[in-house]
C-alpha cells in the first residue's frame, strides 16, 4: 500500500514551517537576539533607578547570561510548538476527510479565530484599544492572526484541490500508471505564492521576536520593582574611604573613624546595597531606597576599601 498523499495546499502550508525553520537556525542570529534580549531587560532595570545603560560598562557575555533567565521558557514554549505543529497538521487534515461537515467546520473555525486574533492585534497596534494586561497581545495578535488565516485559506483549498482532483483520478488510470512509475511529483509553488509563504514567515517571525521583547522588558520590570520592595535581598555594603565622599540619602549614615590626617581610612559609610559591580565601577543603592533616591557609582580604586555582607 502506497503512502496517503498529501494534498498540494497542505504540502504549501508545511513548507511554511521549513522556512521558518531556515530562517531561526543559524546560530549567529540567535546569539543576537539573546543578546537583545539581555540588553533589553538590563536597560529597563537600571533605568528605573536612575542608571543609564551607557554607564553600566556590560559586555557581549554579560548580556548572553542576563538574558538566559528571561527567554528559556518563551523560547521552550516556541520550539515546543514547532515540534508539534506538524503532527498536529496532519491530523487536522485526516479529520477534515472524515465527513463533510468537518470539511466545512474546520477551516471556518479556523478563519474565525485568524480574524478576531488579527483584530486584537490591529486594534492595540493603532491604539484604538489600550490593553491593560501585562503580555504582549498586540505582537501575538498580529502573528498568530495572520498565521490561522492562512491556515484556513490552506485547509479549504485542500478539501476543494481534493474534489477538483476526484473526477480526475476516475478517468485517468493511464496518468496515474505512469506517476507510480515515475514517483510522486511535490508540487512547484508558483513566485506569487512563494513570496507570500517568505513574507509570512518573515511576519510570523517578527511577531515572536516582538513578543519577546516585550516579554523581557516585562521581566526587567518585575525584577526593578522586586528589588526596589526588597533592598535587603542584594549585599550589605561598608565604605572605608580615605577622603570625606559626602554621601547622604535615607538611611545612610557617614562616621568619621580618624583625626589623624596619616590614617589610610578615615571616613566609613554604611546603608548601601551592592546592585552590580561592572568596568571597575560599584553602583550602589541606598538601603532605604525610594522614588527619587540616589543611586551611587564609586570607581574602584585604592582609595576606597569596600566590604560586603548578608
Amino acid at each position: 500500500m502506497g503512502e496517503e498523499p498529501v494534498p498540494a495546499s497542505a504540502e504549501g502550508f508545511s513548507r511554511l514551517w521549513k522556512i521558518v525553520g531556515q530562517l531561526v537556525a543559524p546560530t549567529t542570529l540567535v546569539t543576537v537576539l539573546l543578546i537583545y534580549f539581555g540588553w533589553v531587560r538590563t536597560s529597563v532595570i537600571y533605568e528605573v533607578f536612575g542608571i543609564s545603560y551607557s554607564t553600566l560598562g556590560l559586555t557581549v557575555d554579560d548580556l548572553l547570561f542576563r538574558s538566559v533567565s528571561t527567554t528559556f521558557t518563551p523560547v521552550a514554549l516556541v520550539l515546543l510548538l514547532m515540534v508539534v505543529v506538524r503532527p498536529a497538521h496532519i491530523l487536522t487534515v485526516r479529520l477534515l476527510r472524515t465527513n463533510s461537515f468537518t470539511e466545512r467546520l474546520v477551516p471556518l473555525l479556523v478563519s474565525i479565530g485568524g480574524a478576531l486574533a488579527t483584530a486584537i492585534g490591529l486594534l492595540g497596534f493603532t491604539r484604538v484599544v489600550q490593553y491593560s494586561v501585562e503580555w504582549p497581545l498586540v505582537p501575538i495578535g498580529l502573528g498568530l492572526g495572520l498565521l490561522l488565516l492562512s491556515y484556513g485559506a490552506a485547509l479549504r483549498g485542500t478539501t476543494r484541490s481534493e474534489v477538483a482532483a476526484e473526477p480526475a483520478s476516475r478517468s485517468g488510470a493511464a496518468d496515474a500508471e505512469v506517476g507510480s512509475a515515475g514517483g510522486s511529483r511535490t508540487p512547484v509553488p508558483n513566485g506569487h505564492d512563494l513570496l507570500q509563504r517568505v513574507a509570512l514567515a518573515a511576519v510570523v517571525l517578527l511577531s515572536a521576536f516582538w513578543a519577546l521583547a516585550v516579554f523581557a522588558q516585562l521581566n526587567g520590570i518585575s525584577a526593578a520593582e522586586q528589588i526596589a520592595r526588597q533592598p535587603r535581598s542584594l549585599p550589605g555594603v561598608v565604605i572605608y574611604a580615605s577622603n570625606r565622599l559626602h554621601l547622604s540619602g535615607p538611611g545612610i549614615l557617614e562616621s568619621p573613624l580618624h583625626s589623624d590626617a596619616e590614617a589610610t581610612y578615615r571616613f566609613r559609610y554604611d546603608g548601601y546595597r551592592l546592585l552590580l559591580r561592572s568596568n571597575e565601577k560599584y553602583f550602589l543603592l541606598p538601603l532605604r531606597w525610594r522614588p527619587g533616591a540616589r543611586a551611587v557609582v564609586l570607581a574602584d580604586d585604592a582609595s576606597l576599601r569596600v566590604e560586603f555582607f548578608r
